[in-house]
């Protein structure tokens, strides 16, 4: 029985169209290429996606909890009911991406690119403790967005501004 499907998923491959459902994603899966994926109910917990990189994909009530993505880009995907408390993000690149009733608390984004955001894709989401620096956020209305324990460092831009 496999530990983790990261053993079937070669190093510098890109896999496209694949849906991976309950799938635990485990161990070290650096420069990995998934296009157009679905995973569903998968466990991204203590997984380490250095440099990876996500195009079209949607994530439904996955596990990010603790998981690393530094370097990894994401772009025009969507996360929904997905648990993400005390990921790290550090240097990655978020864009066009959808936040829907995310557990975002702790989650680490210092220096990474996040936008746009729109004003529906981060409603409903959790946002304790988040640690933004470095980093630049796009959104179109902050007025209802409430972060607590929000940690704002050094070189924070938000919508072009410091």
């Amino acid at each position: 029985m496999l530990e983790s499907i990261a053993e079937l998923l070669p190093a510098g491959e890109k896999i496209a169209g694949k849906r991976f459902e309950g799938e635990r994603f485990a161990g070290i899966l650096h420069q990995r290429q998934f296009v157009c994926c679905t995973f569903t109910l998968c466990n991204f917990d203590d997984a380490m996606f250095e440099g990876a990189s996500f195009k079209d994909c949607t994530f439904w009530g996955c596990n990010f909890t603790k998981g690393c993505f530094t370097l990894a880009s994401f772009k025009d995907c969507t996360f929904r009911d997905c648990a993400m408390e005390g990921a790290k993000f550090q240097y990655a690149e978020l864009l066009n991406c959808t936040f829907l009733r995310c557990n975002m608390r702790n989650i680490n984004f210092i220096g990474a690119t996040v936008a746009p955001i729109a004003l529906d894709a981060f409603s409903g989401n959790a946002y304790n403790g988040m640690k933004l620096e470095g980093c630049s956020l796009a959104t179109k209305d902050v007025q209802i967005l409430e972060f607590r324990q929000l940690q704002i460092g050094k070189g924070f831009t938000l919508n072009g501004l410091s």
